[in-house]
């Protein structure tokens, strides 16, 4: 599954105590997810969480806060990952 997949997939999950995920999934649907995305993700996530009172709600919002940022931290690592393995590809044909 694709970063977008995930992020469409928690976006059904909520809709229900989240009413604009519904809006919010067409947006993402049609664009390219970005850490800058994931970060008004979760900021919205965020607001809305302070204004529930339903503690099983709160609950289901942290979840998902929580995912959005693993799904982050996960790309970054994954980046740093992909520039090793460039970089070692680029030392291997410098010794040839």
């Amino acid at each position: 599954m694709t970063k977008k997949d995930y992020i469409l997939k928690m976006l059904e999950l909520i809709k229900d105590i989240f009413p604009p995920a519904q809006d919010l999934k067409v947006l993402v649907e049609g664009d390219v997810v970005s850490d800058g995305m994931i970060d008004t993700l979760v900021t919205m996530l965020k607001e809305v969480r302070e204004s529930i009172t339903v503690e099983a709600q709160k609950a289901k919002l942290d979840k998902s806060i929580e995912f959005m940022t693993q799904l982050k931290a996960a790309e970054a690592s994954e980046h740093i990952k992909d520039e090793q393995k460039l970089k070692e590809l680029e030392d291997m044909f410098k010794n040839i």
